[in-house]
């Protein structure tokens, strides 16, 4: 408020006289002189806000504005408004000035004490200088409009005025500088609120820009005084001001200068705004100092979602931010940030890989390592939707393939495409799958294959599900569906390490690096066992399963019977067919038995694409036991197969991955092949040999079971794991792509004939045997025809002639007989070089296990037999004869040798005629002739017929029979003596009794192959012929019933009980499921993240609107 004016009227002459040149000279420096001062009192009311709430400043200046008006109308009395900004103004700050306080009054602290307060002013400087109050306001003229009255005075200042624009410029870069000022204020403010997500450099950075800001503005202050004093003098002009903001524009503290560094920051300030806005919203935020485990057990979080998030990294920042703020709305499970940039260790610590990446924590471990990744590829997903409730089933059929589909829409114009589609279960996300049992299935179990109705994510379809309309044209399509097998038998010697390999292929197929395999649940198909010294250098047995198809015993082949494992990659079915070894400790005769069931067994296939030959990549030497199992190898598959043979060295890590010393001999061994028999079995890498070591599976079963390793023993592990991953994918394509499948029937038929010599053998011999005592026989009723009086001929006694046969008589139940040396006669048929075992000891003559295949052993099953005594798990023995479990075999038949008498034809028909007696003597005679003849001729067949089988062997086998077996066998009769010479063991004088009488037997065969090879009855035999030669021996007139009665119960005791078994391998049982991911609403994602982008939701100013408004861009 004003008081009073007082002012100089330098017209009057009055006061002209009073003016002093000596005056003026005495004061150099001056240059204006004051003329006039206005009286009165200033009072000052100070609103500040801190815009905590971070309110737009339109409202901000809008609700100021309203609560200064209610000021302004209470003080001056004019009336009264009502105040409705009350809720804008919180965080306001109020502070009151005055230039005079007289009485001693307070300054006012409220709003209302200031309108109280101006009330009362005009009283209150009444009082104050005799009513004047202080001077708010002074007029000044320069000494130049006195010129004329002070005449000449060298010493009056000329005061030059400054230009206008130059004075507009410096003021601009002050409003700039405090407007800089204001926003890295702010800025840095929200820095150190929100240091938890900051570093530290970033919150000092913007300390020392605006630290540099007002030193800039210090430095212009005194640059501008200098200019603007010499410029007044006329020492300079308008370019020193000009020259001072251009310098500044070139300068850090510029307003271009504070705006690119405030971009910089930009993402700092967008990771403070998401922090604001993620926790305003209930996430957990882990930044620097914070523990993310003792952040999940505080809140209890055994389920959470944890958002790796890393501002560094913008690939999938985005796109991962709206998703996981989706999985905040959606309050299903607590929802963590790891803020990565400023705790990088946690990733690894978590075992989490790198980059921005959502994942689901349950119980202990990462379930999803990629959220949005997995929603992403679920919404390309074809769906499918059960309209009954699916009957849930424990196991999954064996035989079943993936659905590949078109959409049913498709079929009704222009929607969605006609392609073949993958579909998936809506419910479990799993595969769908058909059991050709005219259902569908998945983890959710199966349903008739018309209760389903189908998605694709065709954009013309929709989001409605539907069904095939037309179902006899959905049976049609399902009827299409057919699995690629890919079949491959495992062949190789006892120890090779078959078993483990495929326990290691079951885990490749399922994890690609070793620190999935760890995560995931320990995978084995197939039992096993092998000793490691520990980290404590003690021993220490690693049990993998539980041992039913397999043997621990030392020596042994671990593998009993062969079964197959069956795996699913992508559309392929692959299965590995395993087997016995070869070179069981037990003997070539076990060999023989392990080989009849691998050909029976895989009889059942019509193709095989692979054969797996396993060898060990250190045999330096063609060893006896090496070249007998190689031999015993190839002597059983047909020559077609050669192409389908790959060799796998395992335990190649001793040797670098590389075949090492077998190769040389292998190659070598193949060539005389080549030579010899004109078949090529070519070596070369990645086609025909194979490298890998399955150390990396049996590491992975040591780590399940407890035992720590060095993190380098680690990383050799990891890379043995990758390189056999890699050989296998590598070999499958082999099979699959480089070579035709080989045909079974031709192996097989093959090995039938093989089988039929084997089994005609015995027969045959026996036959053979018959036709001698038949003709013995026959002679001696001719002689004593012969010698009787032809008138003293009594044709009745005559009529039944006495002929000798085999009885065969079959049991309806298996008998337990033991096959050891004291318990059994070996006897070798006349006429024939096969032995007849004679089982002396019947420990169990109605024994009731089942599944069990006759005249197999060891078969673990039998420890069950009543005979048998399990005092001692360790040691069981058969409480009848003493001898181990593992000797003692199933039988289901026997045979008898029996006279039989029977009518012979002739004589029936002489009593019939009328004939003298010297005519009946010559008919009986000339009839047992005729019936010596047939036995002659019917021994001849038999014998053109083995040597056409030999010619068959010969043309169509690899190997026609294993030379090596001699070798080897001499090599084991050598061990047994010189173990039985050292133990006097009667037991094992007795094996090497036995084993010399199989070699002489050998021998025998061999010759007998050789003499049927070389006499070229029959060079050319198709497997067609060989069961019609069967035939033909069976249709012999006076000894095929016999034949045929013997080879079908030689048949009868092998296929009795066979049992095809096959595991299905469920990956989806080790792997992790499909979780369903969440789905957010369209709607709701997009809104989400529209209302997160605006600034307002979260709480805070968006930056860009934030530098605009405070550099003044936008009002």
């Amino acid at each position: 408020m004003t008081t009073k004016h007082e002012a100089i009227k330098i017209d009057n002459n009055k006061v002209v006289s009073l003016l002093s040149p000596d005056a003026v000279r005495s004061t150099p420096n001056a240059t204006h002189v004051v003329v006039a001062i206005q009286w009165g009192a200033v009072a000052i009311a100070m609103l500040k806000c801190s815009n905590e709430e971070n309110e737009d400043k339109t409202e901000v200046e809008a609700a100021l504005k309203a609560k200064l008006a209610c000021l302004e109308i209470g003080a001056t009395g004019q009336g009264s408004i009502s105040d409705t900004s009350t809720s804008k103004l919180h965080g306001f700050e109020f502070e009151f000035f005055i230039d005079a306080l007289p009485n001693g009054d307070d300054v006012p602290q409220t709003v209302e004490q200031a309108v109280s307060f101006m009330k009362k002013l005009p009283a209150l400087v009444a009082n104050a200088n005799g009513g004047k109050g202080t001077p708010i306001c002074y007029t000044l003229l320069p000494l130049s409009a006195f010129k004329y009255y002070l005449g000449a005075i060298d010493s009056l200042n000329q005061i030059k005025s400054i230009d206008g624009n130059a004075i507009e410029e410096a003021v601009q870069i002050f409003d700039e500088m405090n407007q800089s000022q204001r926003v890295l204020n702010e800025i840095h403010e929200d820095f150190e609120k929100y240091s938890f997500c900051i570093t530290d450099d970033a919150v000092q950075n913007v300390f020392q820009r605006l630290q540099l800001i007002k030193a800039t503005q210090t430095n212009i202050k005194e640059q501008l005084h200098k200019a603007i004093v010499d410029i007044r003098h006329g020492r300079s002009d308008a370019q020193a001001i000009f020259s001072i903001t251009r310098d500044y524009h070139n300068q850090s503290a510029s307003r271009t200068a504070v705006k690119t560094f405030i971009n910089s920051l930009m993402s700092l300030w967008e990771k403070i705004n998401y922090a604001a806005y993620i926790q305003k919203k209930g996430a957990h935020y882990i930044g620097k100092g914070v523990s993310l485990e003792s952040k999940r057990m505080k809140h209890n979080s055994s389920e959470c979602y944890i958002f790796f998030c890393s501002w560094n990294q913008p690939q999938g920042l985005v796109d991962n931010k709206r998703y996981f703020n989706s999985l905040i709305e959606e309050k299903k499970f607590s929802c963590f940030l790891v803020d990565i940039d400023s705790q990088p260790e946690v990733s690894k610590r978590e075992g989490v890989d790198g980059g921005n990446r959502i994942c689901l924590f349950s119980d202990g471990e990462y379930i999803s390592n990629d959220c949005f990744g997995e929603y992403t590829k679920d919404k390309k997903k074809c769906l499918v939707k059960c309209t009954q409730k699916r009957t849930k089933t424990t196991e999954k059929p064996n035989k079943r393939v993936d659905v590949d589909l078109i959409c049913p829409k498709s079929l009704k114009g222009r929607y969605c495409s006609k392609d073949m589609n993958e579909w998936f279960c809506a419910d479990c996300r799993e595969r769908l799958q058909y059991d050709f049992n005219h259902s569908f299935l998945c983890d959710c179990g199966s349903a008739p294959i018309n209760t389903f109705q189908f998605r694709c994510p065709d954009p013309k379809h929709g989001m409605n599900f539907i069904g095939f309309s037309d179902n006899k044209y959905l049976t049609n399509l399902v009827k299409q569906l057919r699995p690629k097998e890919i079949n491959i038998l495992i062949l190789g010697e006892t120890g090779v390490g078959k078993s483990t390999w495929i326990n290691g292929f079951a885990n490749y197929l399922t994890f690609q690096t070793l620190k999935e395999a760890e995560k995931g649940r320990q995978i084995y198909l197939v039992p096993s066992q092998f000793t490691i010294t520990d980290s404590d250098g003690k021993i220490r047995d690693i049990q993998v399963g539980k041992a039913e198809n397999e043997s621990f015993d030392v020596g042994a082949s671990s593998t009993q019977k062969p079964k197959s494992y069956v795996f699913n990659v992508g559309k392929k079915t692959i299965r590995l067919i395993d087997t016995p070894g070869i070179g069981d400790c037990r003997g070539a005769d076990q060999d023989a038995l392990n080989f009849s069931s691998i050909l029976q067994y895989i009889a059942n296939f019509s193709d095989i694409h692979g054969i797996c030959i396993l060898l060990k990549p250190n045999n330096s030497r063609m060893n006896i036991v090496f070249k007998y199992c190689i031999n015993e190898l190839l002597t059983h598959l047909h020559v077609s197969a050669a192409q389908n043979i790959a060799f796998c060295f395992t335990n190649a890590r001793g040797t670098f991955y590389r075949p090492g010393d077998t190769l040389p001999i292998l190659k070598k061994f193949l060539g005389d092949l080549e030579t010899n028999r004109g078949v090529e079995i070519s070596l070369s890498k990645g086609t025909t040999y194979y490298c890998m070591d399955n150390e990396s599976f049996r590491f992975l079963c040591c780590l399940h079971e407890g035992e720590k390793f060095a993190e380098e023993e680690h990383k050799n592990f990891e890379q043995s794991w990758t390189l056999a991953v890699r050989e296998t994918e590598t070999l499958l394509s082999h099979f699959e792509k480089d070579v035709d499948p080989h045909i079974v029937g031709q192996t097989v038929s093959l090995n039938e004939t093989r089988k039929l010599i084997l089994m005609l053998a015995k027969p045959l011999a026996d036959i053979s045997q018959i036709i001698q005592d038949n003709i013995s026989e026959v002679n001696t009723k001719k002689d004593m025809i012969t010698k009787l009086d032809a008138r003293d001929i009594d044709l009745k006694k005559h009529l039944m002639i006495t002929q000798i046969g085999f009885e065969t008589k079959r049991l309806n139940y298996p008998r337990t007989v033991c096959t050891g040396t004291n318990c059994v006669e070996i006897q070798t048929l006349p006429n024939s070089n096969t032995k007849m075992t004679i089982y002396k000891t019947i420990c169990h003559g109605h024994c009731g296990l089942d599944g069990i295949v006759p005249e197999t052993c060891p078969c673990q099953e039998l420890q069950n037999c009543a005979a048998m005594d399990r005092s001692s798990p360790s040691n069981v023995v058969c409480s009848i004869c003493k001898c181990s479990w593992s000797v003692h075999i199933h039988i289901k038949f026997e045979q008898i040798k029996v006279n039989i008498t029977i009518k012979n034809p002739v004589t029936e028909q002489l009593l019939q005629q009328n004939l003298t007696s010297k005519e009946k003597q010559e008919c009986l005679i000339k009839s047992l002739n005729d019936r010596v003849k047939k036995y002659e001729e019917e021994q001849k067949t038999i014998d053109k017929i083995c040597a056409k089988f030999g010619a068959f062997l010969k043309e169509n086998s690899i190997l026609p029979y294993n030379d090596a077996i001699e070798d080897y066998l001499k090599f084991n009769i050598g061990e047994l003596e010189r173990q039985g010479n050292s133990t006097k063991s009667s037991e094992t004088l007795q094996e090497v009794k036995q084993l010399k009488e199989q070699l002489k037997q050998y021998k025998e065969t061999k010759r007998l192959l050789d003499e049927n090879m070389k006499s070229g009855v029959a060079k050319k035999v198709e497997a067609t012929e060989i069961k019609k030669m069967q035939k033909e021996l069976e249709q012999l007139e006076l000894t095929g019933k016999d034949i045929k009665k013997l080879f079908d119960a030689t048949v009868c005791g092998q296929q009795t009980n066979f049992q095809y078994t096959e595991t299905y391998f469920d990956d989806s049982k080790h792997r992790k499921k499909n979780n369903k991911p969440y789905v957010p609403s369209q709607g709701n994602f997009q809104s989400e993240m529209s209302e997160y982008n605006s600034g307002k939701q979260h709480g805070r100013y968006n930056p860009l609107r934030l530098i605009d408004w405070a550099l003044g861009t936008n009002s």
